[in-house]
């Protein structure tokens, strides 16, 4: 290579990279308009041709629907458009043609501008009834086939310079939430786990119930005494709470298996009543009387027993059900 071409050559690299880095004289592309969109639809000797101008959305302009409908001198059609066959577009106007005769057939030229909605997402013209009727035959034969669906792309129209124009593809625009937005959706979600929740409780409380309830008083009473023993009341330094809640369980036991309204009276009410009751028996009355009167001591004396007086507490009242309510469960005791 010479030193004259090399030096065209090196020209022609220059004036390449000059000229693509120069922003200034670079033209954008001419925008191509899309051709309109043309459906085509024949039945019956009756033709529908649709025709959408442009073939795409651009929000600063309508688009214009042109229907032509053709069919035979002896055919009827009905052709109807509605808000309701549309999706992102509203009727702004509409001419209706008069069928007009050509070369031996009817033609009728229906004209719709279709204003796009800046808010929708997807843009539609969805199948459309022609109806038709048939009169050169008897009985006179009516029916409706459908159009074909016309489905658009949105474009917007970008202003760069002050005489150019772009067209980008219309996109859907992601808003991140702010956290007022966010805290509401937590505390919407957690107010629903909550009622949840509850609902559940709820159902299992009362399911819980409803077993109580079929229970035996000694199957009763020893569900409680097991409840009660399985809070370690003792373990917790609770001593007079836990022989008022075991004094209760043999009450509501009495209560619910000779009808002796035990919890609501005193210890010498209750004594009083039960030595009058012909079911109790003198040794029962005595067992009760001084299991009782000791465990008033520590509810109301503060008296607080050792552990071996705890566990003759808890023996005395567990076999006073038991053996109770071997007799009352075949005998048919009360289950309040």
């Amino acid at each position: 290579m010479n030193v004259r071409k090399f030096l065209i050559l090196i020209t022609l690299c220059f004036c390449f990279i000059f000229q693509g880095c120069n922003k200034d004289v670079q033209e954008l592309p001419e925008y191509t308009a899309v051709p309109p969109k043309v459906e085509k639809v024949s039945q019956n000797n009756i033709t529908v041709e649709m025709t959408a101008t442009p073939g795409q959305v651009e929000f600063d302009k309508d688009v214009i629907l042109n229907v032509k409908l053709l069919s035979t001198m002896a055919v009827a059609v009905d052709f109807t458009l509605t808000e309701d066959r549309l999706q992102g577009f509203e009727i702004a106007g509409e001419i209706i043609g008069v069928p007009t005769k050509k070369d031996g057939w009817l033609e009728q030229v229906n004209q719709y501008s279709l204003t796009p909605k800046m808010s929708a997402e997807k843009f539609r013209i969805a199948p459309i009834a022609v109806k038709y009727k048939e009169t050169a035959v008897s009985p006179v034969r009516t029916g409706w086939f459908p159009t074909k669906p016309l489905v658009f792309e949105p474009v917007v129209r970008v202003a760069v310079t002050g005489d150019e124009n772009v067209f980008v593809d219309v996109k859907p625009l992601y808003v991140r939430p702010t956290f007022a937005t966010i805290g509401l959706y937590i505390l919407a979600g957690l107010s629903l786990i909550a009622v949840i929740a509850l609902i559940v409780w709820l159902i299992r409380k009362t399911h819980e119930q409803i077993q109580i309830r079929k229970m035996s008083p000694k199957e009763r009473a020893m569900r409680e005494l097991n409840k009660l023993l399985s809070k370690h009341l003792v373990e917790k330094h609770k001593v007079k709470d836990f022989y008022l809640e075991l004094t209760m369980i043999v009450r509501r036991y009495i209560e619910r298996s000779y009808g002796v309204r035990a919890p609501e009276q005193t210890t010498e009410e209750f004594l009083e009543a039960v030595a009058n009751n012909p079911s109790f028996k003198v040794e029962t009355v005595n067992k009760l009387k001084e299991f009782l009167e000791s465990s008033d001591l520590v509810k109301f004396a503060g008296y607080e027993p050792d552990t071996g007086s705890i566990d003759r507490s808890v023996t005395t009242a567990k076999d006073y059900i038991k053996t109770d309510a071997g007799r009352t469960d075949s005998e048919g005791g009360s289950n309040v």
